[in-house]
């Protein structure tokens, strides 16, 4: 039959040299120096991410903005072929009649 050994938090910890901190003890902090550098990891890391989620919205504009500009395009090239039909070619220009010499 096996025996289990029952060991107190504090005879744990004076075994491995590790000391609890006490109700009336502070838990010790960082330095001043770590928290700003962490604080400056992470606000760099936050504005990397929204840096790349709005380079992300300018490129679906952009693709937008150059579908719309395609759609554009061929209506304009649809009346200028629809004009020129009825106009038979001569959208107000130059004469192409033969001049008489």
């Amino acid at each position: 039959m096996r025996k289990f050994i029952t060991i107190s938090k504090s005879q744990l910890c004076r075994a491995h040299n590790v000391t609890l901190p006490h109700a009336h003890h502070t838990v010790p902090r960082y330095s001043q120096s770590y928290q700003e550098a962490l604080l400056t990891f992470v606000s760099s890391q936050i504005r990397s991410v929204l840096q790349t989620i709005g380079a992300c919205l300018m490129a679906v504009v952009n693709g937008i903005g150059s579908i719309l500009q395609a759609i554009i395009a061929g209506i304009v090239s649809l009346f200028d072929i629809i004009i020129s039909c009825l106009t038979c070619g001569r959208g107000g220009g130059r004469r192409h009649g033969r001049s008489a010499v």
